[in-house]
Order: C-alpha cells, then sequence, then structure tokens
C-alpha cells in the first residue's frame, strides 16, 4: 500500500527503537466481523469520538423557505474529535501494522501452481467474492492474497449494515485504506457524528452512493460534509432519520449531481419538497413515502420543475386529492408510481393514469374511494400492459370482474402482485391468478378470508417462478394442502393463517 506521507514512512523504517516506542504509546483495537474472533488491526488505541447532537428545527410554514444554516459553530465541537482520529489512523502507523508486506520468499518444496497465476486474473477470480468473504477467508491465506483481496478494484462497494457498532477509527481506517469506494452502506449506525464524517469523507471523493437510512444521529451538519467533501454525490438515502427536516432539503439541494432521494418517514415539510425540486437540477428518483402532511401544493411544484426528469415518485397521499395526481400524469417518463393511503382519490385518478404507458410498477394501497368500475376502466386499454408490479392492497371495492381485466391487461408480465385485504375477492380470482401469471415471483393474499385455494396444488406447474405466498388471515385455506405443494416446490416460502412459515413445519 502507498503511503500518503513519504515522511511518515521514512521515520517508520529508520530505526527498531523509534517503532518500539510508536508501539508502546498504543493500547489494542479490533475490528470485528461477526462469528470472527481475529482483529483486522491491532496496536492502535481506542478512540471514544462524541457524537454530537444536533438540533434541526422543523419548519412547519408551509409557504415559508428553509432558513439559512451557520455552521460556523461546528469547529470548536468537532476539532479536537477530527484531530484525534486523524492522528490515530496516520499513514505511518497503517502501514507499518496493517499494510501488505512484501510476498514471502517461496519456500522450496512449497510452490502451489497457484503461485504462477498473474494478479489479474486472481482479481478476476476475487471479484466474484462478497466483501464479508474477501475479508474473513480470503485475506489471512497468505500476504499476497491479503494484498489483492485490498485491492481498490474489488472494493467500489464498502457494506457495513451489517455491522452498525464498528468504531469511528475503524471505520475512518477502513475507508482510507480502500480509498476509491464509490457506494457506502452505513445504515442503523447510531452513533454517526459530525467528526468521523468529516474525516472519511476525504478519503472518498468519488462517492456517488451513500446509504444512511435508519441512523438517528443524522443531520443537517452531517450531510453538509458530504456534499463538501463528494462532489460526485448522486444517491442518497436517509429514511428514518428522524432530525431530517427541511433543514437538510437546503444543505442536499447544494449538490448538483444529486438525482436520487429517499425521505420515507422524515419529517420534512411542503417548503422543503419545494426547495429541492427548484433548486436541484434534476429529480430521477424521490421516496416522500411516510410523510402524511405533504398536500398538492408541492407536487404541483415538483412536478412544473421536475416533469421531464422524474422516473420514480413514492408519496404518501393522505393529503393528495385528485389534483396532486393529475399534475403527475404530465410526467410522461415516470415508470414507478406508488401512492399510499389514496383515501381522498377518486376514479378521476384512475382516467389519469391511464395515459401514463410507460409505467412498470403501479402501488394505489387503501384506495377506499376507487370503485370497481374504474378499475375495470383503468385496464381496459393496453397504457398499463407493461407492469411487472401492482399493489391494491386495502382497495375494499375491488371485486373478481376487475381483478379478470387487470389479469388480462398485464397477468402475462407481473412479477409482483399485492391484493392484501381485498376481502371481497373470490375463489374465481385466485384461479385465474395461478392459471395466468406465470411469471409472478410474490403474491401477497393477506385477509382474503372467502378463498379456499383449491388451485394452489397447480403452482408448482404454472408458476415455476413463485418464491413468496402470504396466506395471513386466509382461514379458509387448507394447510394440508399447502404442504402436499411446498413438497413438489421447495423453494417457495408460504406463510399460514399465524404468519408461520409452512418449511418450518414441514421440517419439523
Amino acid at each position: 500500500m502507498q503511503t500518503d506521507n513519504d515522511s511518515d514512512a521514512g521515520e517508520l523504517h529508520s530505526g527498531k527503537e523509534q517503532l518500539c516506542c510508536q508501539e508502546d504509546a498504543m493500547e489494542e483495537i479490533h475490528i470485528t466481523f461477526p462469528g470472527d474472533g481475529v482483529s483486522a488491526m491491532t496496536d492502535l488505541s481506542t478512540v471514544s469520538v462524541s457524537s454530537t447532537k444536533m438540533e434541526n428545527s422543523v419548519h412547519l410554514d408551509k409557504d415559508a423557505e428553509p432558513e439559512e444554516v451557520d455552521y460556523t459553530h461546528l469547529v470548536s465541537i468537532v476539532e479536537n474529535d477530527i484531530k484525534d482520529i486523524s492522528k490515530r489512523i496516520s499513514t505511518a502507523v497503517i502501514d507499518f501494522h496493517l499494510s501488505c508486506q512484501e510476498e514471502d520468499s517461496v519456500i522450496e518444496g512449497h510452490c502451489s501452481h497457484f503461485d504462477f497465476i498473474p494478479n489479474e486474473i486472481i482479481l478476476k477470480i476475487f471479484s466474484y467474492f462478497e466483501p464479508l468473504h474477501l475479508c474473513r477467508q480470503i485475506s489471512p491465506v497468505s500476504k499476497r492474497w491479503r494484498k489483492l483481496a485490498y485491492d481498490a478494484s474489488l472494493w467500489s462497494l464498502l457494506d457495513l449494515n451489517w455491522n452498525p457498532h464498528i468504531s469511528s477509527v475503524d471505520l475512518c481506517w477502513i475507508i482510507k485504506r480502500l480509498g476509491c469506494i464509490r457506494k457506502l452502506r452505513l445504515q442503523n449506525r447510531q452513533m454517526l457524528s459530525v467528526s468521523e464524517v468529516s474525516v472519511f469523507t476525504e478519503f472518498c471523493p468519488l462517492l456517488t452512493d451513500v446509504d444512511l437510512g435508519f441512523c438517528s444521529t443524522c443531520s443537517a451538519d452531517i450531510l453538509e460534509c458530504f456534499i463538501l467533501n463528494c462532489e460526485n454525490l448522486e444517491r442518497i438515502n436517509i429514511e428514518g432519520c428522524h432530525l431530517v427536516a427541511d433543514e437538510c432539503c437546503k444543505v442536499l439541494a447544494k449538490a448538483q449531481h444529486l438525482r436520487y432521494l429517499n425521505f420515507s418517514h422524515c419529517i420534512i415539510t411542503d417548503a422543503g419538497v419545494s426547495h429541492l425540486a427548484r433548486n436541484l437540477l434534476q429529480i430521477v428518483s424521490l421516496n416522500i413515502d411516510g410523510i402524511g402532511w405533504i398536500s398538492d401544493k408541492s407536487i404541483m411544484t415538483l412536478v412544473e420543475h421536475q416533469h421531464k426528469h422524474l422516473r420514480w415518485l413514492d408519496i404518501d397521499g393522505a393529503e393528495l386529492t385528485d389534483r396532486s395526481m393529475e399534475a403527475i400524469a404530465s410526467c410522461s417518463g415516470l415508470e414507478r408510481l406508488n401512492v399510499s393511503f389514496c383515501e381522498l382519490l377518486t376514479d378521476i385518478t384512475l382516467q389519469k393514469i391511464k395515459k401514463m404507458e410507460r409505467l412498470t410498477c403501479l402501488s394505489l394501497r387503501k384506495g377506499t374511494e376507487l370503485t370497481n368500475a374504474g378499475m375495470i376502466d383503468l385496464f381496459s386499454s393496453d397504457a398499463l400492459v407493461n407492469l411487472t408490479s401492482l399493489d391494491l392492497s386495502d382497495c375494499g371495492n375491488l371485486m373478481d370482474s376487475a381483478v379478470l381485466q387487470i389479469l388480462k391487461c398485464c397477468g402475462k408480465n407481473l412479477k409482483q402482485l399485492h391484493l392484501r385485504w381485498c376481502c371481497s375477492l373470490l375463489e374465481e380470482s385466485v384461479t385465474a391468478i395461478v392459471d395466468t401469471c406465470s411469471l409472478l415471483e410474490t403474491l401477497e393474499l393477506v385477509g382474503l378470508h372467502k378463498i379456499l385455494g383449491k388451485c394452489f396444488d397447480r403452482i408448482p406447474k404454472c408458476m415455476p417462478h413463485l418464491t413468496l405466498l402470504d396466506l395471513r388471515q386466509c382461514n379458509k385455506i387448507n394447510d394440508n394442502l399447502i404442504r402436499e405443494m411446498l413438497c413438489r416446490k421447495s423453494d417457495l416460502k408460504a406463510f399460514d393463517y399465524y404468519g408461520e412459515d409452512f418449511r418450518i413445519q414441514l421440517q419439523s
């Protein structure tokens, strides 16, 4: 591994006494992988980084633009933490303890054929391994394998979702060593701090995709670090971050390459959505589901400024009317439209959706005012023939006649079909689904208490790709019929009335 600081590297090799002094001054820390008792790095002192809790003000005034934020107060708060982390991951120490050494001399009589394979071919082989396997199984084999296992070409993605409690120093060291990562996954990291983010973002300038979902300390100050140091950022996921508010929208609006945003279950308002719509050059994908106070006003603004670019849109429809759907229908390139809590939408919305010929994914959940006749009319044309995913859960007015029309329109292309709590559906619908949807992978029939499932014995033959069958709260299904069917289709995961996996029952 090439050092960033030649002077430190020189000092490192200047004499054993100097190295001993460095080692004595440091305690052990470990990067612990699940089930792996071996430390990936030793002899560095543990650094406890304070997670500065930043308060994000929520702008409840829908007409007001987010206020300008003053970040100068961060300097005094995080300065010491940043210096401390940077010191612990200094290049000289890393090179001495963790860099790949020169390859061992080949001992006569112990040379394998693998030793003569060029590095390029070995890297190609290693590219088929997951990052966790590279760390736990590949790198300990030899010094050569360790050097190749950490080659930058294999680490465009760093996924630490499985280890959200990794220490700040370990996190910064890993990112510094890899250097060329483009995708970073840090879901559920509860100790995310401004200090560590300000350090490790300096080492990943090529970062384009970051996932901070459910990081409870994620705030505008942390997002500011990403925007300042990662100029190529295109995607960001901050779903479930309860400190993310309109202030964060103003920060993210500075990232001119940002195109894919997930704000699901955050606390932004109309003002934040409108600010993003006006200031970002392109919004290709926007997820604002789980935000029940978003109104027609911000949706109209979003469509006005981004209708040429929008491809994926997930929204909470609790406060939306047919006016929003009429505006969304003008987005001619829209491929995915997911709307939850469609209680204010009527058949007028269905008429507008008929114009959206490029849709491949459609979800209209809890459409209590959507009629069966409206559904039949929606699927009577060829506009939605390309649908591969359809979710009409909690649409209580849906009946067998509408399901038959849906299957006639797009049944042969469907891969996911969700009909949870469409309680009026009878056996006729289920039979038609089994006989028509040969490409179906997921079928959810939760709460269909009138169906018997007599046709399910044909699933192995008629639906070879089905991997999930959800039959919770279907009290008339014969469990023995499902068990017999599963004996002929072992790759299918099916849930019974109580939500228990039939496969576990078969094994026991």
